[in-house]
């Protein structure tokens, strides 16, 4: 009887295979972890070993289904988990047609190759800042992408999915849904969106306070931007911060920084309109500012800042105090003339300021 099964088994798929017929395969799904803690197990049964957990909110890779139980991708190798704490919805499938004996190309999800930008970046179970942290991805770490939304980029991630910050993700190179391969370049000088620009400054905030271990940054403006800086991997300034505007007196004119930046300066109460002509009007990013004198004080202690952006003739950037009720580390947006008036009447004026270039 066993024989005869398989003999018959055969003679179909020969018959199948001359027809040129398919049957509808379906590829991986995602599934996402409604548990607060999910053990993942070495097999499909509460009996086999547990490798390890996945957390509420994490996206999985599902790539078979068995007994109730999802097999995943965990940390590069297979792991188990019970289908009733996952929420799953099907990614994407392969299908042929039939008839003719042609056969249609499957479809895979799009993705593409991205290396980090920032020192530590924070990986998040969705697509804001408002989500858990997954982990941290720190600088040089090469990541693949598998979607896009509101700036933030859905990637590969300890067997999972995570999500990302766009603007700190350095992209090389993509492959389309029909399997071709295009080839291309982002980097930080890339035109950033006013979303992704706030994104960037709220990301930064936080980013800064973890490599600093503070909660706050008050009365320590230069902390402030010096962490801004460390975060966003243009300059590691010495251990020691400057005071004020003695940023701008210390930093080289057409310096290189240690990860290839190159140190604009422009003198003067109009620098920033200097510094926006000098670049033909287009968009500019990463601006140190320095001011003599703090408004907390009428000594000799100055007041620095770091500009995010200046764009379509908006000013973008966060400080280290409370702004018209907003707490420190929010984004401020001011124009050019509101920004240059508003600095001389409360920090009698602008030292220069020095632009990061890459």
């Amino acid at each position: 009887m066993l024989k005869k099964f398989v003999k018959t088994s055969v003679l179909i798929g020969a018959v199948v295979a001359a027809l040129g017929v398919t049957t509808q395969v379906d590829a991986a799904s995602c599934g996402t972890v409604t548990a607060t803690s999910l053990y993942v197990r070495s097999g499909a049964s509460t009996s086999h070993n547990i490798l390890g957990t996945v957390n509420k909110g994490n996206t999985v890779e599902i790539k078979d289904t068995q007994d109730g139980w999802h097999k995943i991708n965990y940390k590069g190798n297979d792991g188990w988990v019970s289908g009733k704490y996952i929420s799953s919805s099907s990614n994407s499938s392969t299908s042929g047609s039939t008839s003719n004996g042609s056969t249609s190309t499957g479809t895979t999800q799009s993705s593409k190759t991205g290396t980090i930008t920032a020192n530590s970046l924070n990986v998040r179970s969705g697509a804001a800042t408002s989500y858990s942290i997954l982990g941290t991805l720190s600088n040089g770490k090469t990541v693949t992408i598998y979607g896009e939304s509101n700036g933030w980029y859905k990637i590969s991630y300890n067997g999972g999915y995570g999500w990302v910050s766009k603007t700190y993700v350095s992209t090389t190179g993509s492959t389309t849904s029909n399997g071709s391969t295009s080839t291309g370049t982002t980097n930080t000088t890339t035109t950033k969106t006013v979303a992704q620009i706030r994104s960037q400054i709220a990301t930064t905030y936080a980013q800064a306070k973890a490599l600093s271990g503070r909660t706050n940054f008050s009365q320590q403006c230069s902390l402030y931007v010096y962490s801004q800086l460390r975060a966003l991997n243009i300059y590691q300034t010495p251990d020691t911060y400057w005071n004020g505007s003695q940023w701008y007196s210390k930093l080289t004119a057409n310096g290189k920084t240690r990860t290839g930046y190159t140190q604009k300066k422009y003198a003067g109460v109009n620098c920033l309109t200097n510094l926006v002509n000098a670049n033909g009007g287009k968009d500019v990013y990463n601006v140190v500012v320095t001011f003599p004198r703090s408004y907390r004080s009428t000594s000799t202690v100055g007041h620095v800042l770091f500009i995010h952006a200046i764009k379509d003739g908006k000013v973008y950037y966060s400080d280290n105090y409370a702004y018209n009720g907003q707490p420190e580390g929010s984004t401020i947006v001011k124009s050019i003339s509101e920004f240059t008036n508003y600095f001389s009447s409360n920090y009698s004026g602008i030292t220069g300021a020095v632009h990061f270039v890459k």
